[in-house]
């Protein structure tokens, strides 16, 4: 029989300049709290991501177009969640992050004019989703496995390039088929933050101020 208890678990960890403090919320049942989407929005500058995530399941979001973040020059999580921050309460940002043979690119949204360079590599695409509330930011995060080839299908960004090995199709073949979501890393990254599954989670009043460089001044 579980213990009815309700406790909040903290650790410091501090990563290449960011400290982060992972909380681990626990229930009377052992389960993390559902996210409320009602009261949150997504910062995109692009639309039609609403449309994915509510076929994602997240039926309740909302998107704020027109916001221009910055986005540091850091690791995937430093991204995240300084985006996050700067973003301000109540709101979800994205980062997509491509591991190419293990070197990683978290300026990946600049790179799609030279992707010829990565053809035949084996390429790892992760999508990072940061959520603000409550003075925290939590991190979700989906991955998929493929490689770069010449583009086969139409499609927007890396999808037209980005093979499937095993279905032998691209990500824009996929969604052709109406079947891209079975390897969507957003898919996955979505479904982690409904289930409320954080990768980390930080408490913005630890994270020390970026003084970096940025992605594309």
């Amino acid at each position: 029989m579980l213990r009815d208890f309700s406790e909040t678990i903290k650790c410091g960890l501090p990563i290449q300049g960011v400290l982060l403090s992972i909380y681990f919320s626990i229930n009377g049942t052992g389960i993390m709290s559902k996210i409320d989407f009602s009261k949150l929005k997504l910062v995109s500058s692009n639309a039609r991501k609403l449309e994915e995530y509510r076929r994602f399941g997240v039926e309740d979001l909302q998107v704020e177009t027109g916001v221009d973040l910055n986005e540091v020059d850091g690791t995937p999580l430093e991204v995240i969640i300084h985006k996050a921050i700067a973003a301000g309460p109540g709101r979800i940002v994205e980062d997509s992050v491509l591991v190419v043979e293990g070197e990683t690119f978290v300026d990946a949204r600049w790179r799609l004019d030279s992707v010829h360079e990565w053809f035949g590599k084996r390429t790892t695409w992760v999508v990072n989703l940061g959520v603000n509330e409550d003075g925290v930011v939590s991190v979700y995060t989906g991955t998929v496995d493929g490689v770069f080839q010449p583009a086969r299908g139409k499609g927007w960004d890396y999808d037209p390039y980005f093979l499937i090995e095993h279905e032998d199709m691209t990500l824009a073949q996929l969604e052709s088929v109406g079947r891209k979501d079975e390897y969507s890393a957003r898919n996955r990254a979505a479904r982690n933050m409904i289930d409320n599954v954080p990768t980390e989670r930080a408490v913005i009043e630890d994270v020390q101020e970026w003084t970096g460089s940025f992605q594309h001044p």
